[in-house]
């Protein structure tokens, strides 16, 4: 029966990363009628790395298993870009505010194996020479952390006084993740005398 290690679960994050809709309620300015503008919110699901398993397969005597350490990828997450509409309406102009998409492409790690490595024992006597299985390594892979400011369209009034609401889109931010390297380390059977 092979050998199995667990490498740990990755969350990356645990939690949703949420922006709620924005809203610009209709508005009188000036008798002119600015109708309502509602900003899509965002809604970024949490995304699981599930769990895996380095294996180290069984061997005869004199020999040392196969090992191998699986593949591992960081999928791929996106901002998008929003934008606060600009208002030009009775005696009010506000331009646009709008933030760019953020974006992280996949990140991903090959899987990492080796064969089984055996002594060959000398028919003669003499000595068996010493076998090495080398380490295996998987590079650590680090998907950068990402971020979109908050958005702030202001509060504005014309000379009658007549005025428009702040709009604010909140701030967006997915946190970095992170897996680490995993390793399998070398493995040797020495060297010994075979008897005549």
């Amino acid at each position: 029966m092979s050998r199995k290690s667990a490498i740990t679960s990755v969350l990356a994050p645990s939690w949703r990363s949420r922006s709620p809709p924005a809203a610009r309620p209709e508005v009188r300015i000036g008798g002119e009628v600015v109708p309502e503008v509602t900003i899509p919110g965002v809604d970024l699901p949490a995304q699981r790395i599930p769990a895996q398993c380095t294996e180290i397969k069984p061997a005869p005597g004199g020999c040392l298993g196969a090992a191998s350490i699986p593949p591992v990828s960081i999928p791929a997450v996106e901002i998008p870009p929003v934008e606060i509409p600009g208002l030009d309406a009775g005696g009010i102009k506000l331009d646009p505010v709008r933030a760019e998409g953020e974006s992280a492409p996949a990140q991903h790690a090959g899987g990492v194996s080796t064969p089984e490595v055996c002594q060959a024992e000398p028919k003669d006597g003499g000595v068996a020479l010493s076998v090495v299985r080398p380490p295996l390594v998987r590079a650590p892979l680090v998907r950068p952390r990402l971020m979109r400011g908050n958005l702030i369209r202001p509060y504005a009034c014309n000379d009658r006084n007549e005025c428009v609401p702040a709009v604010e889109v909140p701030a967006l931010e997915v946190p970095a993740v992170e897996v680490r390297a995993v390793e399998i380390p070398a493995a040797e059977i020495r060297a010994y005398e075979v008897g005549s």
